[in-house]
């Protein structure tokens, strides 16, 4: 498929050979650029075993790209130079397979321009599983997809991670993120089984206190067709994490609550600048655990 016949570069993989243009791939890769430039077979002597040293100059002194440190298929520099050659259409909907695949050989090649447009396209693929997300987070260097690719996996049950997702999350990066799900968990726990105390207003409480108590309780722990705070923090399938809770808290019905004690409580459940609020206990363990698998990058 890419093998031009007004080619003046010549690739092997394996059995494939290629035939492209140099100017292109100068152009495009600092890397085949930096390959490129080296003295050819033309100006040295053959090589000590009497066979001709790669100068890309024919098919049989083609680059041995099989040959790198870091193994390139035939399948992955097709789908890199699907996106080089020039009658490649952004507008024409692209395989998962054939992103990725792009996305990798355009770091490994250092092609920037591609490199973002794959990343942009990915960012919107909704078949991008957070494992291989944070993938290729580690491998390509994406540090923007660090954090999303975390989150999603702390929001997923772990039995729905299979024998490949691990294989590609990795055990450096694996071990930080579970033990911030055990942590998360923990959290939420002591968070749930024990309600904030409500605060009352001097003025504006109800004549009979317990009220004010007993229908902030309720908000807290449920009823009947109404899902409290506590069984949110703690529900088996979908828990909800304490940074929602505080943004749906606007939301939640405190029954026969006054409505200044609710105010009040909920605005110290928030938290204030001068201390946090406990629901948000989660989100220091989620930064800390991105700080430690930025620091396990590939």
């Amino acid at each position: 498929m890419f093998y031009f016949e007004d080619g003046n570069v010549h690739f092997r993989i394996k059995n494939t050979v290629y035939k492209l243009y140099r100017s292109r791939l100068i152009q495009k890769s600092p890397v085949l650029r930096t390959m490129l430039s080296l003295p050819t077979t033309a100006h040295l002597a053959e090589s000590a075993s009497g066979q001709d040293l790669e100068d890309g100059s024919s098919d049989e002194r083609a680059f041995r790209l099989d040959r790198w440190g870091r193994q390139v298929t035939t399948t992955e520099f097709d789908h890199l130079l699907s996106f080089i050659h020039p009658d490649y259409d952004p507008h024409t909907p692209v395989s998962l397979t054939r992103l990725v695949d792009a996305l990798k050989q355009s770091h490994y090649f250092d092609i920037i321009d591609i490199k973002e447009m794959v990343t942009l396209q990915l960012n919107g693929r909704p078949d991008l599983k957070p494992a291989l997300r944070l993938f290729l987070a580690r491998t390509c260097l994406i540090y923007d997809w660090i954090e999303p690719a975390i989150r999603q996996i702390l929001q997923d049950p772990f039995d729905t991670l299979t024998f490949g997702d691990v294989e590609l999350i990795g055990l450096p990066a694996l071990h930080p993120i579970e033990c911030a799900r055990a942590q998360i968990l923990r959290h939420r726990g002591r968070c749930a089984v024990v309600a904030p105390r409500p605060m009352h207003s001097p003025i504006w409480c109800l004549p009979d206190r317990s009220r004010c108590e007993d229908a902030w309780l309720d908000a807290w722990w449920g009823g009947f067709n109404r899902q409290g705070i506590a069984l949110a923090l703690l529900h088996p399938d979908h828990p909800v994490p304490g940074s929602t809770i505080i943004q749906r808290l606007p939301q939640l019905d405190t029954g026969a609550m006054s409505e200044r004690c609710r105010e009040l409580t909920l605005q110290e459940l928030c938290g204030t600048e001068d201390q946090r609020s406990k629901l948000l206990k989660e989100e220091d363990i989620i930064e800390a655990t991105v700080v430690k698998v930025r620091k396990t990058m590939l």
